[in-house]
This record gives C-alpha cells, sequence and structure tokens, in this order.
C-alpha cells in the first residue's frame, strides 16, 4: 500500500528531497508510516529518533488535516493517502522600552 510522505520547508533541505513514498502494510497508522520512514532515511534519524519526536517537533497533515484533530499517530491510513511533515518555526522578539 504506497503513501506519500511529503516534507516541506527546511526540513525538504536537510532531508535532500521533498516527498517520499512509503509502501506499508495494511492496514497501517501514522505511527508504523513514521517508524518505516525513519529506519530507511538516515537523515530522517539524524533529526527524529522515534515518531513521537516527529510529533512534538512538526505539525503532520493526514490529507492536509493535521492529526491531533483525529487519532493523532494512531489515525489509521488508507491507500494512496499522504502525510506531509512541515517544520514548526518559532520566532520573534520581545521589545522594551
Amino acid at each position: 500500500m504506497p503513501v506519500r510522505i511529503v516534507f516541506k520547508g527546511p526540513l525538504a533541505q536537510s532531508l535532500g528531497t521533498s516527498e517520499v513514498n512509503i509502501n506499508a502494510e495494511k492496514p497501517t497508522t501514522i505511527r508504523e508510516v513514521l517508524v518505516e520512514l525513519i529506519e530507511r532515511y538516515s537523515e530522517a534519524q539524524k533529526i527524529w529518533p522515534t515518531p513521537e519526536m516527529v510529533d512534538q517537533e512538526s505539525l503532520i497533515l493526514y490529507n492536509g488535516a493535521d492529526i491531533a484533530l483525529m487519532d493523532g499517530l494512531d489515525t489509521r491510513i488508507n491507500d494512496g493517502d499522504s502525510v506531509t511533515i512541515l517544520p514548526l518555526i518559532h520566532g520573534g522578539s520581545i521589545l522594551f522600552y
């Protein structure tokens, strides 16, 4: 069962690609697909040692919707679905007058 994983922003640069395809067993979850991603790609291992770290440090979208609105990492994935991983970017400054 093919699952497309899309990386946005600096993640795509760090991983050297903006998209990978994972052939997952049926049925599967986002957690299981991320385990496969981390095991298969050494660059991903350097950024995230576990699926939980991906979830903590990124916004994960399942077919365009935030997984936090579903079952999180235990959200079920279907054939041909896509998972998008967006980096959480924080910034700004405090101005003192």
